[in-house]
């Protein structure tokens, strides 16, 4: 299947099982729709976005891969350069009642996964994201929405050889807090930040650096994993 797949159709759609490659822009488009299933689909060489997910209501995402997934069609890609919110699953846009478990993302710009936070004493609330991978990424393995809880978290995920941090999580909420988070061969590990005068939390993670001996990244080479620097920001 080499097409783009865009759904407003009727309730109870899914797509599974299916390969979606080489195209010039999103791989899948949900806008404006409810009770979507995109489930165990292979998303590769596409522009832009993977899975960009819009104004929408009650979509389970689960045990997905995307992979290479270029900003524009265009343009050369460039380490740390960015074009905006384009990346593997941009999934933050005005949706609720989402579920985002067991998916996979390598190979993307800017961000793994862009995702909404959710409610730390609520592990069945308006947005689950557990369990998911981000590896090779120029940019961040998730990036958490700013939003304004008494808590946030992002739970269970890790993230290797990604350029930024495996994740980032700020916002004015109370406490923003990052658990079960692994963090291996990142640029900035995990970065969990307060605002507006309120906590930042690490909780049961781990953070592992770059195994020199591999030569992952040789001196003057232009490869997009370079040895960690930090392991943790915190403020």
């Amino acid at each position: 299947m080499k097409r783009n797949l865009q759904s407003t159709v009727a309730p109870g759609s899914k797509i599974s099982n299916s390969a979606i490659h080489q195209g010039q822009g999103p791989g899948i488009i949900v806008k404006k729709s409810a009770n979507i299933i995109l489930e165990n689909n292979v998303i590769a060489e596409m522009a832009e976005h993977g899975v960009w997910v819009q104004n929408s209501k009650s979509v389970t995402i689960d045990g997905n891969w995307v992979f290479n997934v270029i900003e524009h069609i265009g343009k050369e890609p460039a380490m740390f350069e960015y074009l905006g919110w384009k990346g593997g699953f941009t999934l933050s846009e005005s949706n609720s009642k989402m579920v985002v478990t067991d998916n996979v993302v390598a190979g993307t710009w800017h961000h793994g996964f862009h995702i909404v936070p959710y409610r730390c004493t609520n592990d069945s609330g308006d947005f689950i994201f557990r369990d998911n991978i981000a590896h090779s990424i120029s940019g961040y393995g998730a990036i958490a929405l700013n939003v304004a809880n008494d808590c946030s978290k992002i739970d269970g995920f890790i993230a290797y050889k990604v350029t930024e941090a495996a994740i980032m999580l700020g916002g004015p909420s109370g406490i923003n807090r990052g658990r079960n988070i692994k963090s291996i061969d990142t640029r900035y590990g995990i970065g969990v930040f307060s605002a507006g005068g309120g906590d930042a939390e690490i909780i049961d993670s781990q953070v592992y650096g770059e195994l020199t001996d591999n030569m992952d990244c040789p001196d003057g080479s232009p490869c997009d994993h370079c040895v960690d620097a930090r392991g943790i920001i915190l403020n």
